[in-house]
């Protein structure tokens, strides 16, 4: 019986022991799932941690090449706007009427113009003509020889004419020093000054001599020069001079046709119009001496009655 009870008793404690065996591994095993977890938490929270400075990082770097690109697209900006753009002002226009016809002509023939286009970069003559005070005509001498006016008190607006005196547009002083410094550097502006001259203003009045010469310095045109160019080319021996040298007399046949008159033009040359003339006829003729003052350039524009307007274009040889 003694046997018996310490059996149960034996058995009993086995249970007991192995409940508590059961118990502390399932504690050791919560325990260290909860170290897991936690430790995985951590893990995450340094992962997180550096990725957000890794990506700060990247986008600081990113925003620093930025700057960097955008500051050598200035400086190759600046670079460029340094050696192409000009500065010319309205004021230097004002100041000296080289660079203000430069930059007029330079307009007009790109807008105005369009016979002119790409001749203006080579150098003109200008002719300046004034009918009366109010009233001051810059001839470009080249061409059909175009003009312009300037207009207002303080000559802010150019008023572009053809040769023909037909107002064609009006443009301020500043839109034209805009459109010029924008495709003219200063130096490729300054080269055409050099070939650019301003003739003298002429008041109308007549000359005291028939070899007076034009006011400019170089191999300029007599007055008898001009003569026998124009009877050569357009009437056949009729010219003479008159009395007081400042006109030519046409004769046809002993009758006076009509008297021209003749006036100091550009770079040594002369512009001759009709003064008074008989019948339905109109023309005016310039001529200059070339470069190398060897040959002479001659344009006539003419119209008779209802027959179109016609220019005439040629070299004598001197």
């Amino acid at each position: 019986m003694k046997k018996i009870k310490l059996g149960i008793w034996g058995l009993a404690l086995l249970l007991v022991l192995v409940g508590c065996s059961n118990g502390n591994s399932e504690d050791t095993s919560i325990s260290s799932s909860a170290v897991n977890s936690k430790s995985t938490k951590k893990s995450d929270s340094i992962s997180k941690k550096e990725s957000s400075k890794l990506e700060s990082s990247r986008a600081e770097s990113i925003k620093k090449m930025k700057i960097k690109s955008e500051s050598i697209k200035n400086e190759k900006r600046n670079s460029r706007r340094n050696t192409s753009d000009g500065t010319l002002t309205v004021q230097q226009m004002k100041d000296t009427p080289e660079q203000s016809a430069i930059a007029i002509a330079y307009y007009g023939a790109d807008h105005v113009w369009s016979n002119l286009s790409g001749e203006i970069t080579n150098g003109f003559n200008v002719s300046i003509e004034s009918p009366d005070s109010s009233i001051v005509k810059y001839y470009i001498q080249k061409g059909d020889n175009p003009y312009y006016r300037l207009l207002g008190d303080e000559h802010n607006t150019v008023d572009y004419y053809n040769n023909s005196d037909n107002e064609l547009q009006k443009v301020g002083m500043s839109e034209i020093v805009t459109y010029v410094n924008r495709k003219l550097s200063d130096d490729a502006r300054n080269k055409i000054v050099n070939n650019v001259t301003i003739g003298e203003g002429t008041d109308n009045k007549k000359s005291n001599s028939s070899e007076k010469k034009t006011q400019k310095n170089g191999q300029k045109i007599t007055v008898n020069e001009a003569l026998s160019v124009v009877n050569d080319k357009f009437f056949g021996d009729s010219l003479t001079l008159s009395d007081d040298y400042g006109e030519f007399v046409s004769r046809s046949g002993g009758v006076v046709m009509g008297t021209l008159q003749y006036e100091p033009y550009g770079n040594g040359g002369w512009k001759i119009l009709p003064l008074k003339w008989e019948g339905n006829f109109n023309f005016r003729i310039y001529m200059v001496p070339d470069a190398g003052d060897s040959t002479i350039s001659v344009k006539r524009w003419s119209k008779s009655g209802f027959d179109p307007e016609k220019t005439e274009n040629f070299t004598v040889t001197r």
